[in-house]
């Protein structure tokens, strides 16, 4: 009886240590993402890469299905090639539409960012209570023996 018990034990204190590493690593792990998300802000690092730029696509009539009409599009639509038209750059419908590109970029790398905030404090929010709660009963453990 009293090697099961005693087997119980060292279980139950493996699966403690297991747990409050795993809220350890998860709250690290949520710091280090908000720390970093700080010091890009900080920095002005622009952390995002746009395959195209913005006056790429307004110039390719066919990225975007079709000449810029005030029409948002989300994925590139490939026209056949002999019926794309040249665009004119000095058009108010071409700057238009780059004012619109250049501020859909603006707006995801804001929105990257406040996810990157989020998940970060997220991280931090649910590691620390994982990892102080059974920390504490292991130490409290360890002066019930002593």
């Amino acid at each position: 009886m009293e090697a099961t018990t005693h087997k119980w034990k060292i279980i139950r204190l493996v699966y403690l240590y297991l747990v409050s590493l795993i809220g350890l690593v998860v709250f690290l792990v949520g710091g280090i993402g908000l720390v970093n998300t700080g010091l890009k802000a900080l920095l002005n690092v622009d952390v995002n890469y746009y395959g195209v730029s913005s006056k790429q696509v307004c110039r390719d009539p066919n990225y975007l299905g079709g000449s810029y009409y005030g029409a948002k599009a989300t994925m590139p639509v490939p026209a056949p090639a002999e019926s794309a038209a040249a665009v004119d750059v000095n058009s108010q419908t071409y700057k238009d539409c780059v004012q619109d590109q250049e501020e859909e970029q603006k707006k995801q790398q804001k929105n990257e960012q406040r996810r990157a905030i989020a998940e970060g404090l997220a991280g931090m929010i649910i590691g620390l209570p994982i990892w102080m709660y059974h920390w504490f009963v292991i130490q409290r453990d360890n002066k019930k023996t002593e």
